[in-house]
Parts: C-alpha cells; sequence; structure tokens
C-alpha cells in the first residue's frame, strides 16, 4: 500500500532529525533541537547545509563544461534515456513511465531503471553552476519533490522491472547525481528549505537501504552500491551513521569484493566494460576517502591491487587501446581511462605508455614476444608488436563469466591498425528484440554452428585456468583449444535451459597459427559424437557491407573497410558460402548490435557437411585495394602465402609447426 504523502513526508523529516549528529552541527541546530519545532528544525538543518564549506570532492567541477542542450532539455522535462528521448508534458517527469511501453519499439526495463539514475541533474547542476540560471534549480527542486513523493521501495524483489528503487540505481544515485546537485544547487533560493531536509532524507534512507539490501551479489553491482553507500557517509558525515556506513562499503569491496578479480587481472564477468565499472567505482572511493578526510578508511595494499587490474587489461588491448567487446561491452578506451585517473593509483611505466599513446614510458613486457595467454580469464591475444599499425587477434578459449555473458567460445577477433576487422559487437541494450536474443548467441560470433544450433552450455567456472595449448615464437602464434559441452537454443537465462534442449552432436577444436606479421590461419575441427553426419557453419562477422567474391579463389570473399581489407580465403572443398547483410529470416544474421545502435552488417556463414569435418580459412588483412597475395599448394596439405615481400610455408596438418 502506498504511503500517504502526509505521513511520508512526516517520516522522512523526524527520521532525519534523529539521524543527525548534533554534536557535529552548530549551535542554531543545537537550538532547534531543544525548540523542538518542526519548522524550526527545517530552517536550522538548512540554514546549515547551505552555509557549511564545499566539499573538495567537487572543487574543480567548474572546469568540466555543462552540456547546455541536455541542461535546458532537461529542466523543460525532456530527457535522453540509454538514446531514446521522451518529453514529459509540463515537465513533470513520472518516474515509473517507459516510453518503450508507448512507441513500438522493443520493451526495455533499462529506460525506466535508468531514468532513475538521474544523470541530466548532473549536467543541470553544472549549467546552474556555471551560469546562475535559476530556472535549473527551480526544475531541479521541482523533480526531486516528485521523485520523493511518487517512490518508494518495492515489498517484494527491489530489482524487478519498474523499480526505482533497483539496488544498482540506488548506489549510482549516491555515488552521482544526487550529491552532485545537492552540493551546487544547496545555495538557491528556489531549492526550498524542505526539500533540501527532504533530499538530505531521501539519501540516509537510501543508504539504509543499501547497506541492509541482502542482495549484494559478486558482480559489478556490488561496486556501485557500495560506492554509493560509501560516497553518502563521506561526503554527509553529520550523520550519525556514516562511518558505519564508509566502514561498511569499504570493508565490502576490499574483501569479496575484490575475489571477483581473476589472477590474471581481469574481472570474473570477462567484460571490459563492467571490469572499468568495477575499477572505475573502487578508485572513485579511494578518492572520496582522501578527499574527504577518511584516508584511513583505503585497506593497506588496496591502490596496489587496482593497479594490477589496469595492467591485466593491457595484455589484451588493441592496437588503439581500445578493448575487445566481449560479453557485454562498449567500447573501453584505456588511453582515456588512464588520463581520468590521474595519480589515483601508484604509478607505472607500462600505464605511463598506455596513457601517453606510446610517447613515455615502456610498453608492457616481460615475456618473449608482444602475444600474451591470459589463462583464467581465457584469452588468447595474438600481436605482430606493440606498435599502432599491428595486426591483432584475440582467440577466446576461456568460460562464459560470472555474468553479461554470450554462447561465444572460440571465438576470434580482428584488428589490423585502428580497424576492427573481425567483430564482437559487445551486445547493445538489454531491450527484448531478435537482434538482442541473437548478438548473445554463438550465431552472432566467430564460430560455428551445428545442425543451426549453437553452444548453449552452463560453463561459468572460474575457479581454474582455461585448458588451451599456447606457444609463441618470432615466425608464429600457435593456439588450439575446444568446445565439448551441449548444443541447443541459447538460453536467455540459465534457469532456461531445458534437459530436451541440450544436445551434445559434436565437438569443436579450433587451432589458429597466426603467420606474423601477416595472416592467420584457422582450422575448424568438428568431431561427430553420435557417429552421424552434421552441417556445420562458420559465421565470419563483418561490419561493413562492402564485401564481394574474389575470382581468384572459390568460396573467398574481400570486406573492405577504410584504410584496411580483409581477404577470407577458404582453403577446404565441398563447402557452400552465403552472405547474410541484415536479416531476421529464414536465418537471422548481418546485425552490429553494439552501443548505442543497431546496424546492419554482414554474417559470411560458410557450410561444410559430415561426420568428422574440417574447414581450413586464411584471414588476411591487407591495405584497402591491395592485390591480392598469391597462395600456391606446394603439395598435399603445405600451402604457401607471397605477401609484403615475405614467403610463408606452412602445413594444414600441422600448423604449430615451423616448415
Amino acid at each position: 500500500m502506498q504511503e500517504n504523502w502526509q505521513d511520508k513526508r512526516q517520516r522522512l523529516l523526524s527520521t532525519l532529525f534523529k539521524a543527525l549528529d548534533s554534536s557535529l552541527a552548530d549551535e542554531d541546530f543545537r537550538s532547534a533541537l531543544a525548540d523542538g519545532s518542526e519548522s524550526t528544525l527545517i530552517a536550522a538543518v538548512a540554514n546549515y547545509f547551505r552555509r557549511r564549506p564545499a566539499l573538495k570532492y567537487y572543487e574543480n567541477h567548474h572546469l568540466e563544461p555543462a552540456d547546455e542542450t541536455v541542461a535546458l532539455d532537461a529542466a523543460a522535462g525532456k530527457v535522453r534515456v540509454v538514446a531514446i528521448p521522451h518529453c514529459f508534458p509540463a515537465g513533470k517527469i513520472d518516474w515509473y513511465y517507459n516510453v518503450t511501453d508507448h512507441n513500438g519499439m522493443p520493451h526495455s526495463n533499462e529506460w525506466q531503471w535508468q531514468l532513475n539514475r538521474m544523470y541530466f541533474w548532473r549536467e543541470m547542476a553544472k549549467y546552474y553552476l556555471a551560469t546562475g540560471d535559476e530556472t535549473m534549480a527551480a526544475a531541479f527542486n521541482s523533480q526531486l519533490a516528485g521523485w520523493i513523493e511518487q517512490t518508494a521501495p518495492p515489498e517484494d524483489d527491489v530489482n524487478n522491472p519498474g523499480s526505482a528503487w533497483r539496488t544498482i540505481e540506488t548506489g549510482l544515485r549516491l555515488m552521482d547525481s544526487w550529491p552532485e546537485s545537492f552540493e551546487f544547487f544547496r545555495k538557491s533560493e528556489h531549492f526550498t528549505d524542505e526539500n533540501i531536509c527532504l533530499m538530505l532524507a531521501s539519501m540516509y534512507e537510501q543508504a539504509e537501504f543499501l547497506q541492509k539490501e541482502e542482495q549484494h551479489v559478486k558482480s559489478n553491482w556490488m561496486f556501485m552500491e557500495m560506492q554509493g553507500l560509501y560516497a553518502f557517509g563521506a561526503f554527509f558525515p553529520e550523520f550519525s551513521a556514516s562511518c558505519n556506513f564508509r566502514k561498511y562499503a569499504a570493508d565490502l569491496l576490499s574483501g569479496i569484493g575484490m575475489e571477483q578479480i581473476l589472477p590474471d587481472g581481469m574481472q570474473s564477468e570477462l567484460s571490459p566494460g563492467y571490469h572499468w565499472v568495477v575499477v572505475n567505482c573502487s578508485l572513485a572511493l579511494c578518492n572520496m576517502a582522501v578527499t574527504c578526510g577518511f584516508k584511513e578508511d583505503i585497506p593497506e595494499g588496496y591502490q596496489e591491487f587496482l593497479q594490477n587490474t589496469f595492467l591485466g587489461l593491457t595484455w589484451n588491448m588493441n592496437p588503439d587501446f581500445t578493448m575487445p567487446c566481449t560479453n557485454d561491452s562498449g567500447s573501453l578506451h584505456l588511453d582515456e581511462w588512464l588520463k581520468n585517473v590521474g595519480d589515483k593509483i601508484p604509478a607505472h611505466p607500462v600505464l605511463t605508455w598506455v596513457k601517453s599513446r606510446r610517447a613515455a614510458g615502456c610498453e608492457p613486457g616481460g615475456f618473449a614476444t608482444a602475444s600474451r595467454f591470459m589463462p583464467w580469464s581465457g584469452f588468447i591475444a595474438m600481436r605482430s608488436s606493440w606498435q599502432a599499425d599491428a595486426v591483432y587477434g584475440c582467440f577466446d578459449v576461456g568460460p562464459m563469466g560470472s555474468g553479461h555473458w554470450h554462447f561465444d567460445k572460440l571465438n576470434l577477433i580482428l584488428f589490423a591498425g585502428s580497424e576492427e576487422l573481425l567483430y564482437d559487437d559487445g551486445g547493445g541494450f538489454y531491450e527484448d528484440s531478435p537482434q538482442r536474443h541473437y548478438c548473445r548467441t554463438t550465431a552472432a560470433h566467430n564460430s560455428v554452428l551445428i545442425d543451426g544450433q549453437g553452444q548453449n552450455h552452463l560453463l561459468r567456472r572460474l575457479d581454474a585456468p582455461a585448458e588451451a595449448s599456447f606457444e609463441s615464437n618470432d615466425l608464429f602464434d600457435y593456439a588450439c583449444a575446444s568446445y565439448t559441452a551441449s548444443y541447443g537454443n541459447s538460453p536467455l537465462n540459465y534457469t532456461d535451459v531445458q534437459e530436451s534442449q541440450i544436445k551434445f552432436p559434436a565437438a569443436h577444436t579450433r587451432s589458429v597459427r597466426f603467420c606474423k606479421p601477416d595472416f592467420f590461419c584457422v582450422q575448424d575441427f568438428m568431431e561427430s559424437k553420435d557417429g552421424l553426419p552434421h552441417n556445420y557453419q562458420a559465421r565470419w562477422q563483418m561490419d561493413t557491407l562492402q564485401v564481394t567474391a574474389l575470382d581468384e579463389y572459390a568460396n573467398s570473399y574481400r570486406a573492405e573497410y577504410k584504410e584496411h581489407d580483409l581477404l577470407i580465403i577458404t582453403l577446404s572443398g565441398g563447402v557452400t558460402t552465403q552472405l547474410l547483410q541484415g536479416v531476421l529470416a529464414p536465418q537471422i544474421g548481418g546485425w552490429y548490435h553494439g552501443f548505442p545502435t543497431c546496424r546492419k552488417s554482414t554474417t559470411l556463414a560458410v557450410d561444410f557437411n559430415g561426420v568428422n569435418s574440417t574447414l581450413h580459412t586464411l584471414l588476411i588483412p591487407v591495405k584497402h585495394g591491395a592485390a591480392v597475395p598469391e597462395i600456391t599448394r606446394i603439395s598435399g596439405t603445405v600451402y604457401q602465402v607471397d605477401i609484403n615481400g615475405k614467403i610463408h610455408r606452412f602445413d594444414l596438418n600441422a600448423i604449430d609447426k615451423a616448415i
């Protein structure tokens, strides 16, 4: 039952006056407590927080320009959430409204959830700080009052669709939009005394909620929840519980929170985007502790530990300092990230090298070549060098990860310089659409389907290194791994797996040889487990529609990009091929579902059949428009490739060995 507004208002104010530590406040507040009248207390508390010194944490925010368009639109009730705009009539925001339920778009719970993060309040506050435009303060005051009156924690699962109190949003509000808005608007006469008190009371209620919430799971959510809890304790030490809030949050993150970081440095969800959330929240907590005078809250060795999580990312980064978009992830720019981090972590020559884009420091070293195997996260990085024009491949031989998982084992991503020639799109937004469901499946990755079905395993294990072979020398890199688990309809949730869907028709073993520095030879061996013949389909995903057949070689194609092209050359006979570009039926393919848009792309589907069957493919990056290299079959399974003035010779039956 929804609480009556007057009862709710009275409860919040009463809670606030009891929660404040009067010994830390000024004489006016202590006198108001003695007086006991609500109006006197409201005035005294508001006056204290209007006059208290500025928070050092925000002292440089005046240097950050506001997005004027976002600020002016938001003040009028026009907001953009997960790239979808909506204008609320008369500027009055309905915090339970979901625009995707009304405009014919695929439904997305995220729109309503993320509306309640109020990121646009930050732009309104920064614009007010820069201009003194009181319409910002008046709009903020109204929107805040509406949220406090409208919303309450659900009585059942707070993280259900439609909740305004999902724990991730609650944490994000407290660490970001709410304290920043409070700080910048607190001196405006349009931010009323009563709403100052109600906002303080609501933030305190949200902090208590986060501390008592029993759904803390080992994911990036925990870091956002606990950074929000810590932020309230650091920014508002006038509350008796603030010290306890800070200790609870810091202890949780430095304890079981850090167990999410695998021994090779990757966060357990195996998503660079969520790895960024984990580390960024941790660094922000450290920064809050230092700037707010609570440095003792930072556990010993915590910042050095965070340094290692940065270093872990560098082993697998692309030549342009971005990260492969594995699992659900947007594009993460390590160089820009490190610039924003500043001196929050101890200096390291490799991090200096990344931050300066190779101008200072030193490249990652300590191994025989620039290539790496990260056994716990299961990524094998094959690279020609650490230079900007390097050829780079990321081979995924590991587990699904603890969350945001895709069914993509043995996926291969390929870069030449800054161009992604074989992509992993990162999954896009979390709406209910065919493209979103597709992008998590094997069919949307550079792997192999069996009888039209993809991987549907539940292999989330992260307690042991991945089983894979890896060798790296100056001539070539070689890696090999297998997928031996089940195939079927890839479930959206683990609970969706039905026993009848679990099948073991065949096992897939992929071997990859990187003939440095020029091209990759991929061998896909399919071993039937039931003794029956099957249809196997290798898929190659390219973010371009300019894909044409090669005259020189059968069942082979050129994908054109700006600076490079990718040649996909099929060496095996008995195959058929088709190009899928933005199609939904009879089989879906050719969709790049990234952030912030979904667009048509190209899927090259290569079908081959048999009981046990092998497909050999050459993946050759060349300069845009360059001639197709000469490929010669020397004898049997021995081939020679003449490219870039260099001759590579290899045996398809022994691509792990030099000739």
